[in-house]
């Protein structure tokens, strides 16, 4: 294997130059930090994405939880305005029965006022056929 060829390599160097050699490249560490720098990026776009996904759940929990105090505010208005609107009925109900009652009044008492009417006319009427008459005695 390559790894035997390298070995081989490493010992032959040594023998012709007195100095040890290493079989780990260069270029294998390189690709070992690079590796971890992309992994290390990652991570951090991962944790800022779940911490990004956690506090959207937070929200969404806390607006379930106004959703459901509205919900029960509302229940207890929507008493109220039925209440409200009943008792308003009622109120209408009675207004709209002495507007009746008023117009009926209204109605007698207009009729009074022309039978009065018509008597003052009638007296206006006799009076002055009276005065022209006692004008005309008292005159002969």
């Amino acid at each position: 294997m390559l790894q035997d060829q390298v070995a081989e390599m490493c010992s032959d160097y040594f023998q012709r130059y007195r100095r040890p050699t290493h079989v780990t490249p260069k270029s294998y560490l390189s690709f070992i930090s690079g590796y971890k720098s992309i992994y290390d990026a990652r991570r951090s776009e991962i944790d800022q994405l779940a911490q990004r996904m956690n506090s959207g759940l937070n929200k969404l929990i806390d607006a379930t939880q106004s959703v459901n105090e509205l919900s029960r505010e509302l229940a207890v208005k929507e008493v109220e305005l039925e209440a409200a609107s009943r008792k308003a009925d009622e109120v209408l109900a009675d207004v709209t029965a002495s507007a009746q009652a008023a117009e009926a009044v209204k109605l007698q008492v207009e009729r009074v006022k022309d039978k009065a009417q018509k008597l003052v006319d009638d007296i206006a009427v006799s009076w002055l056929s009276i005065s022209n008459t006692v004008a005309l005695n008292t005159t002969v």
